[in-house]
């Protein structure tokens, strides 16, 4: 089961608005302009359209910040993965049925001990793991 962190609008559009300014910045040092590129046609582009321009830039900026967001963290998100042994699979399935029926780990373990499962095995197969 994975879980991802949810992205807010204003942060992908924050995200976003920092690569666009950082990007137009990079571009305007390149043609001889001042560090101030990116402020400068981003602002006077939404102040000579009297904000119209936002329509174009908002969904820019949350875009690429969507994207920013996704890609990193996807892989941080991503769960450890253990691999159960193929012996102890039968275990896990007894394990988590009998937790369903509400019976604890010290009933579950001291039953499974009496059928002849090794202390060893129990005590694996009842640690919380995330199963391929």
């Amino acid at each position: 089961m994975t879980t991802t962190p949810k992205k807010s609008f204003l942060h992908c559009v924050l995200v976003g608005f920092g690569l666009v300014f950082l990007l137009l910045t990079v571009v305007g040092l390149f043609n001889e302009a001042s560090i101030f590129g990116g402020v400068i046609i981003i602002g006077v582009s939404i102040v000579c359209t009297l904000g119209v321009s936002l329509v174009l830039w908002v969904p820019l900026w949350w875009l690429l910040g969507w994207i920013v967001l996704t890609l990193f963290t996807s892989k941080a998100a991503a769960p450890v993965v253990a691999t159960t042994p193929k012996h102890l699979r039968p275990l896990i399935t007894y394990i988590d049925q009998a937790r369903s029926r509400g019976y604890s780990n010290d009933q579950i373990q001291r039953r499974l001990i009496q059928e002849g499962w090794s202390e060893a095995e129990v005590t694996a197969a009842l640690e919380p793991t995330v199963s391929a």
